[in-house]
């Protein structure tokens, strides 16, 4: 965030942070009760309302930020999940103090559970439901511990702890419950009555402050819990969870491709586990079961998960995340008590400073030992905020100089009316967030991950005669009163867009529809041109292309290249909108795909331009 600054902060832009920003803005600018049917000619609401009754505690948060930053929920965004981030770090820390870990080793190993693979990917992947609960666990625990000397403000704290992930993160809000069973009975030296009431009163008022909500959310958390059963529902993404490789992207990291680090991952893993094992055995029976209170929920669902006959991967996934900052927590423990075991069998107390060199070689031994794996946890975050700083992926559409000018010429002008065309589902998506003033027409089937069908919103019956609208995409706006103005080349390519800098570029399986807009009121006589490349699909030396309009089969033009041509199509451009479908007419034969790319990688296109007819040698 403080590379681009918060208001050109998106993570690794994907869907979820426009989802959650929509949501934050809504519960901002818009009664609770809007539905669907008052949407009008408001986009952005669709999504938002979707989302309105599940995992809204985050959006209130974000929400909140914004306002009182006096911006915008999208401008809050960086800092609230960030804010998140370091409320988990200072938890951790102020926990291991608690735990007798000494400050200095303490922070270490705080900063080791803001710093965590896992951590660092559900931030930037904007999992802010996600992010704003990693804190939960452990503070669960230091609220506990406090609860021992000063039991109304334990109280207070595990309610509200327990009411804030009621409505986050709604569907894991049991695991809290049982952690705070756990805790109350092995925590806390009262009266088993008086524990059972401590116990009960937290989880029944955390539920009675947020009861209108959790009547509304009972569906969302249903649907949840079904997915979770199912094993083979979104396990497209978590492929890895349940594999060693998946266990070290969440708890270690993979700093390298080297085979060396390939080898070293394990082993880090291994020593990571002897650590917190070290860690548990060598307390004092209380301490002993205390540690076991706070990681009992968590292991024990993790349990369940791995007994299953077929590993749910995407719930595994989610979960190993959310739990990841308890490996610090134990591994922090465990080296501090190793470094003390050790110091003690290596220092000779009786001689004269002894004492003295056995505190600072037991300090000493676990800040080495802590730090290593805090090494190698921000070496994996590192190349994980490489793609943000270079604007990979999504973000090479979204942080673009000229998609942010056209956020800030749209933002500036509420009082006109916007044809949204982008077909880049995300950046169409922020689009119409930074309309949310204006009224605002779309000409596609997707906003975000958001189907919008013509028949159920106002907002896709574009009316006829568009000269008091604005077209909009995510790189330039043009008036339809501009008669002059160039025709517009929107790309309709089902198999997506690619970009890298300011290059974009489209892969042609089959086929891709290209829709031309001409702002004149008469018809004009244009050249297209294109770069084509040849793709890895088929060997064969030479593709042939196709260009047709698609009001007029008669209209085809066909091309042969080789390797890498400009391409030119002559075109006659009706005023409004022209369809052509520009189709790989040979080879049809599928060969091969990239790794890591299932898509038919036949032809590559890019460098679109429009340019005026030559006229005719004697022609006036």
């Amino acid at each position: 965030m403080i590379y681009h600054g918060p208001a050109h902060y998106y993570g690794n832009a994907h869907q979820d942070q426009v989802n959650y920003v929509q949501l934050a803005q809504f519960l901002v600018e818009r009664p609770f009760s809007t539905s669907l049917a008052d949407v009008g000619l408001h986009p952005w609401l669709v999504k938002a309302i979707d989302l309105k009754e599940m995992r809204i505690g985050q959006s209130v948060a974000n929400g909140y930020v914004g306002v009182a930053s006096l911006t915008d929920a999208q401008m809050a965004y960086g800092t609230t999940s960030l804010f998140f981030v370091g409320l988990l770090a200072a938890c951790v820390t102020a926990l291991l103090v608690q735990c007798s870990v000494r400050p200095s080793l303490a922070w270490l190993g705080g900063v080791w559970s803001g710093s965590l693979p896992a951590v660092t990917q559900t931030h930037l992947d904007g999992f802010l439901s996600q992010t704003t609960v990693l804190f939960v666990i452990p503070a669960l625990g230091l609220s506990l511990l406090v609860a021992r000397r000063n039991r109304p403000l334990g109280w207070v704290a595990t309610t509200l702890i327990l009411a804030f992930l009621l409505s986050a993160y709604t569907e894991v809000y049991v695991i809290g419950v049982a952690s705070v069973a756990a805790l109350t009975l092995v925590a806390l030296e009262w009266p088993l009555r008086k524990r059972f009431a401590y116990f009960a009163s937290t989880v029944a008022v955390s539920l009675l402050l947020l009861i209108p909500y959790v009547i509304r959310s009972l569906g969302f958390v249903a649907s949840q819990y079904k997915i979770a059963a199912d094993p083979e529902m979104l396990s497209q993404l978590a492929p890895r969870a349940g594999t060693l490789q998946g266990w070290a992207e969440i708890f270690v990291g993979l700093p390298s491709a080297a085979p060396w680090a390939q080898r070293a991952q394990p082993l880090a893993g291994l020593i990571l586990v002897a650590l917190a094992l070290h860690g548990l055995a060598s307390r004092s029976p209380r301490s002993r079961l205390r540690l076991v209170g706070l990681i009992a929920a968590p292991l024990g669902v993790l349990a369940v998960l791995l007994s299953a006959p077929v590993l749910a991967k995407y719930p595994l996934g989610k979960l190993l995340g959310l739990f990841a900052p308890l490996a610090a927590v134990c591994g922090t423990i465990g080296a501090a008590r190793l470094g003390e075991s050790l110091a003690m069998v290596l220092s000779a107390p009786a001689r004269r400073g002894g004492l003295a060199r056995l505190r600072r070689g037991s300090l000493g031994l676990a800040a080495v030992v802590i730090g290593l794996f805090l090494a190698l946890a921000a070496a994996d975050s590192w190349g994980k905020l490489q793609r943000v700083f270079a604007n990979g992926d999504n973000l090479a559409a979204i942080n673009s100089p000229a998609a942010q000018a056209v956020f800030r010429d749209i933002a500036a002008h509420p009082e006109r009316t916007y044809l949204v065309k982008e077909q880049h589902v995300i950046l169409n998506a922020w689009l119409c967030y930074h309309a949310r003033h204006a009224s605002v027409y779309t000409d596609v089937d997707l906003i975000g991950d958001r189907p919008t069908p013509v028949d159920q919103f106002s907002f896709r019956q574009v009316p006829t005669g568009s000269g008091a609208m604005w077209l909009l995409t995510g790189e330039r706006m043009k008036s339809y009163s501009q008669v002059d103005a160039t025709p517009e080349i929107i790309v309709r390519n089902p198999q997506g867009i690619d970009r890298a800098g300011l290059l974009t570029w489209y892969w042609v399986g089959d086929q891709m529809e290209l829709e031309i807009v001409n702002f004149a009121h008469h018809p004009l006589e244009r050249s297209l041109t294109m770069r084509a490349i040849i793709g890895p699909a088929n060997d064969a030396p030479e593709r042939t292309v196709s260009l047709t309009e698609q009001s007029d089969d008669r209209t085809k033009q066909i091309r042969r290249f080789t390797q890498d041509a400009r391409l030119t199509f002559t075109l006659t451009l009706k005023p409004g909108s022209n369809f052509y479908a520009f189709r790989v007419e040979a080879p049809v034969a599928w060969q091969r795909h990239v790794a890591g790319d299932a898509r038919k990688l036949s032809v590559r296109v890019q460098e679109f331009n429009l340019s005026t007819m030559p006229v005719a040698p004697g022609r006036p």
